[in-house]
């Protein structure tokens, strides 16, 4: 059966989360100090859009049409995979020894 005990929010729980959030923040910090780096943000943006003056609106660029291309393409394996997974799942239940020993080696 399933435990029904309630999970309770301690002191330690919260020091463990302070902790782990102090040593990313001093990694970071010091990560920043030894590549001693200034990080030009503005450059990075005319590569997501920029204006075009012959039609006067925002073009997406590199970066925003690369990014619309991966969310398409994960979405599409994902739906691929689902549905590979539910024809496996059901020939390793249902299916003769073949489609067991397919779903088997797809699954594995």
């Amino acid at each position: 059966m399933l435990n029904n005990k309630k999970l309770r929010f301690t002191i330690v729980d919260a020091a463990v989360i302070l902790c782990l959030i102090a040593a990313v923040y001093l990694f970071v910090a010091k990560a920043g100090d030894v590549l001693d780096y200034k990080w030009a943000w503005n450059k990075i943006v005319p590569y997501f859009f920029y204006f075009d003056r012959a039609s006067g609106r925002l073009v997406p660029n590199v970066l925003a049409t690369g990014f619309g291309v991966t969310v398409k393409l994960s979405l599409w394996s994902t739906l691929l995979g689902l549905m590979l997974g539910v024809v496996s799942g059901i020939a390793g239940a249902r299916g003769s020894l073949e489609q067991r020993f397919i779903s088997r080696v797809y699954v594995e």
